[in-house]
């Protein structure tokens, strides 16, 4: 596993369980053993054999981190396709993946060779065209660049993921009675802070790609015997 996801998958479980204990701090009556059992009550459900105990507590921790962190992920795919269809669908083509706007979308099919009228462009292949260009196009002209992309794109997924993965801890909280106004102010307050931030890192990529577009497609000499008439790519390392 690529250390992109490995990220996207323990921060925001970390933050879900966090949230979770400051709730039941801040609810005397409760015990986290109640919300959350593969941990013990005390420390004598450990002693006197505390390698097992301890040991237990860590495989048990890390099944919960592991299920958890693939569990919002999936949420928070399905609540972003949601909302990029009800905000977005009418300003971008393709997915909020690869989003690429609808007066950006000829110079992109330019740059991949691919021959079609842009206005039969389908969602799916607006989404193949972004990735190609994200992964083919951009790393050949600039690695440094491509990197950047990349770590934009992770600030974006696990700031979504946190985000959700804090509002789940409210409603998992609730189940169990846990509720102090000031548990669920600073809550969802930290969760409005990662999504502000995670669409500002949205906003970002979508911007560089359709930046990146218009920079390669300035200036340079059609490829005749190219698929569409496309735009020849002129790589700056070329010998």
């Amino acid at each position: 596993m690529d250390k992109e996801r490995e990220i996207r998958l323990l921060i925001p479980p970390i933050f879900f369980f966090a949230s979770l204990y400051l709730g039941i701090a801040a609810n005397p009556g409760k015990s986290v053993a109640e919300v959350i059992p593969a941990f013990p009550a005390s420390a004598d459900n450990i002693w006197p054999n505390a390698v097992v105990g301890i040991i237990e507590v860590l495989a048990g921790g890390s099944l919960l981190l592991l299920t958890a962190g693939y569990s919002i992920g999936g949420i928070t795919i399905l609540l972003l396709r949601l909302i990029y269809r009800i905000f977005l669908k009418n300003k971008y083509k393709g997915t909020y993946e690869a989003a690429l706007p609808k007066d950006a979308l000829p110079r992109v099919m330019e740059l991949i060779y691919y021959k079609k009228d842009t206005k039969m462009t389908t969602d799916n292949e607006a989404f193949f065209a972004g990735v190609t260009l994200d992964h083919d196009i951009l790393p050949e002209r600039s690695e440094r660049l491509h990197k950047w992309m990349v770590r934009r794109w992770s600030t974006f997924n696990v700031s979504a993921n946190s985000s959700v993965s804090l509002f789940l801890s409210l409603a998992a909280g609730g189940c169990y009675g846990l509720f102090t106004y000031e548990w669920y102010l600073w809550m969802v307050v930290l969760s409005l802070i990662f999504s502000l931030s995670s669409i500002h890192a949205w906003r970002g990529c979508m911007g560089m790609r359709r930046f990146q577009a218009e920079r390669m497609s300035i200036n340079k000499p059609p490829c005749e015997d190219c698929p569409g008439n496309g735009l020849r790519l002129y790589i700056d390392n070329r010998t």
